[in-house]
């Protein structure tokens, strides 16, 4: 995982520089990302965020029935223009919030897409080093680094799918913007 691998990934950082032919690497790497990434990473923090979302969309949910119940029984305080201004205005910021949180961990679920992108790419270059390497100790290696990075990518896929990062209870996708 190199520089070279940086033009794919317009919204990321460049990835580290690691050499990946030698399996040492890639089983510090391997111990790197099952910590660092995602749902695994401030486990705590993600269940505070999604019950601050939770609180956030409650407050939506209950300005929404203020407003219907004081339009259906005429009940304001303030004028009715005054009234609908302000619930915009509250519906527009906290929907901000919301969509932000979404965003940012939809991001993060792709950022494993890409990383098992690139997982992949090495592996592919360690078997094709390996396949034409002289060097049987190399070869051994190459072949060696090769299965270790077929292992990650399995594991980082399985990861996305059954522990992906959240929003409140749903899979964080662009998709829950617009519901």
């Amino acid at each position: 995982i190199g520089d070279d691998d940086a033009d794919d990934f317009p919204i990321a950082a460049k990835p580290p520089k690691i050499d990946l032919t030698n399996p040492q690497n890639i089983v510090s790497y391997s111990a790197i990302w099952r910590v660092l990434h995602g749902n695994n990473f401030a486990r705590t923090m993600q269940k505070r965020f999604s019950m601050y979302l939770v609180i956030t969309f409650s407050v939506i949910i209950f300005g929404a029935a203020k407003s219907v119940l004081t339009q259906q029984y005429g009940i304001t305080v303030e004028g009715r223009l005054g009234s609908k201004f302000s619930s915009i205005a509250v519906l527009c910021i906290f929907s901000f919030f919301v969509s932000l949180q979404i965003v940012a961990a939809w991001m993060i679920n792709d950022f494993t897409k890409w990383h098992i992108n690139a997982v992949n790419k090495a592996r592919m270059m360690n078997l094709t080093l390996a396949s034409v390497e002289k060097d049987e100790e190399k070869k051994e290696t190459l072949l060696t680094s090769e299965t270790l990075l077929d292992a990650l990518s399995t594991q980082m896929s399985d990861d996305e799918n059954c522990n992906p990062v959240r929003v409140a209870f749903f899979r964080a996708n662009i998709a829950l913007i617009t519901s």
